[in-house]
């Protein structure tokens, strides 16, 4: 019974596996992300003051309303059109004995298929966590 509070304890740090990016590569990101955002609002600050200066407040309301709406529309579009149904298997994961005993309308399952490739990358978490789950369920319907 210790084992098993230990190792529900311990499930939820072996679930997440090894991270594939170090702390400084994410706050990397993240710096990246915030100084084009402060680029593009600077900008949009410029275009305003220059159009405000020239042609007046409401034309230069409507250039940045018009600006923001075409880039929201660009952004937007873009995500629908780059997504892209996940293949049923990849190549490599044909060979897998886990995935040759799954039924043909499962192997077409983009869950399934998402599923079987984070076992196939992370093999050991994946079976820390198996035998985590069978050991609780286990322990549930049969007792100690």
């Amino acid at each position: 019974m210790r084992i098993l509070k230990i190792l529900t304890f311990l499930a939820p740090f072996v679930l997440k596996g090894a991270t594939k990016r170090p702390v400084k590569t994410v706050a990397g990101v993240f710096a990246t992300y915030g100084l084009m955002l402060i680029s593009v609002l600077f900008i949009s600050i410029a275009i305003f003051i220059y159009i405000t200066k020239e042609y007046g407040a409401d034309a230069a309301f409507l250039a940045i309303g018009l600006l923001a709406l075409l880039t929201a529309g660009y952004l937007h579009f873009r995500r629908i059109l780059r997504r892209k149904k996940p293949s049923s298997l990849p190549d490599k994961m044909e060979q897998d004995p886990l995935a040759s005993k799954l039924p043909e309308s499962l192997r077409d399952d983009p869950v399934i298929g998402s599923i079987l490739k984070q076992i196939n990358d992370n093999p050991v978490p994946a079976t820390a966590v198996a035998v985590t789950l069978g050991m609780v369920i286990a322990n549930e319907y049969f007792g100690d």
